[in-house]
């Protein structure tokens, strides 16, 4: 097959959408496909490279200014005729059979399916962002944009949309009204192979000026909605037991406000704010942490971060629920450890009886390890997408 996808985020960025997109079409290129990715051209970035087998075309954009209404994300705006025209060219040269999208608010997904529709591509989407803000104003404009606009546009041109876990599952049926037999559910893909390529390096730590003692890591995107205070919260609670323990969070920081918790806490000799990493240097840290926990805050799911830290055998606290990937795949103290969302005290609880008890981290690690080869692999996910795609196209 002839595949193209698209996401407005691709590397050099660094995120977990760009890095997700970027597994898929290394993947897919690999079980044979000729694969491109349209994306948006950042700095330090080519219009078109070979990026590991795969071509790929990068629109020129302009960055949005960080905006609170967008929780201060990377935004940028590719809207434009001269890249419309663009993108029917490219999909012309390449013969694309099929296009898969990323996000359903970027615009440059907007500009891809109104080309699907006009060269008749079947089109497929996968939204792994709920449009929510813990403003109510915001909230309501948004949600409002999203039921009224963007729910026209899915059902005009989407052939097919993929959900990443039950929370999005349900929220596409709740917003959008779209058929539940044109929705799939095909979680996020772990790249194991690097993770196990990524030895344990006893020198991390000190490089980092971390120490020996207990580590719990916090990997991913800081913002309104993914605000780590009830963790930060649950410290003091957990230093009266482990008094030099550190946590380290990983991530750009869209918001001060876990910054001036951790002063106002005086917590600076044990929390880190270590700001956007390399893949590679995170996976490093994995390696040598005790614990590793994100997004404990509103019970919004598993992200790839923690999915990484599962597969590399350290025991990862959620506050999602046991059935977060549709099937009851994680087990609360088998697999992951699960907290009530924003419970300080039972999250300082989890984290004090890890700390203390080395063989149960062990044993969890061992079996989210396991959980992550057998459910989430690139292999696996890779074929599932590629059986998707040959039954739309099929059809």
């Amino acid at each position: 097959m002839n595949i193209c996808i698209v996401n407005s985020l691709f590397p050099p960025h660094l995120s977990g959408t760009s890095r997700g997109v970027f597994l898929l079409s290394k993947e897919l290129s690999s079980l044979g496909h000729e694969v491109i990715v349209i994306t948006t051209k950042i700095k330090n970035s080519e219009e078109l490279e070979n990026h590991e087998g795969v071509a790929v075309y990068r629109l020129p954009c302009k960055k949005y200014p960080k905006l609170e209404i967008s929780h201060n994300a990377d935004l940028y705006y590719s809207f434009t005729p001269s890249n419309y025209k663009r993108i029917k060219e490219i999909l012309k040269k390449h013969n694309v059979d099929i296009i898969h999208a990323y996000g359903q608010f970027f615009d440059l997904t907007v500009l891809v399916e109104f080309a699907a529709k006009s060269l008749n591509i079947p089109f497929v989407l996968t939204i792994g962002t709920r449009i929510e803000h813990t403003n109510k104003f915001y909230n309501f404009l948004l949600s409002s944009v999203d039921r009224v606009v963007l729910r026209a546009l899915i059902k005009r041109s989407c052939d097919n949309l993929i959900s990443l876990d039950k929370q999005m599952h349900d929220y596409i049926i709740k917003r959008y009204s779209f058929p539940q037999e044109k929705i799939t559910y095909i979680p996020i893909a772990v790249d194991t192979d690097i993770i196990e390529k990524i030895k344990k390096n006893s020198k991390v730590r000190d490089n980092y000026g971390i120490g020996k003692e207990e580590l719990m890591l916090s990997v991913g995107t800081i913002s309104n909605l993914r605000n780590p205070l009830s963790l930060i919260k649950a410290i003091p609670d957990v230093i009266r037991d482990f008094p030099e323990a550190k946590f380290v969070f990983i991530g750009d920081v869209y918001t001060e406000a876990p910054v001036n918790l951790t002063a106002k806490l005086d917590l600076e000799n044990n929390i880190k704010f270590f700001g956007r990493m390399e893949h590679d240097k995170i996976i490093e840290l994995l390696k040598v942490t005790d614990i590793e926990g994100h997004d404990l805050e509103a019970g919004l799911g598993v992200g790839l971060a923690s999915l990484e830290s599962m597969a590399s055998g350290i025991p990862t606290i959620s506050s999602a629920k046991e059935d977060n990937f549709i099937l009851p795949l994680l087990k609360n103290w088998e697999n992951i450890v699960l907290v009530r969302p924003s419970d300080s005290n039972q999250i300082s609880e989890s984290i004090k009886k890890l700390f203390g008890d080395k063989k149960l981290r062990t044993k969890i690690g061992k079996n989210a390890s396991d959980l992550i080869d057998k459910e989430f692999s690139l292999r696996i996910q890779g074929k599932r997408h590629q059986e998707l795609y040959e039954i739309i196209i099929k059809n």
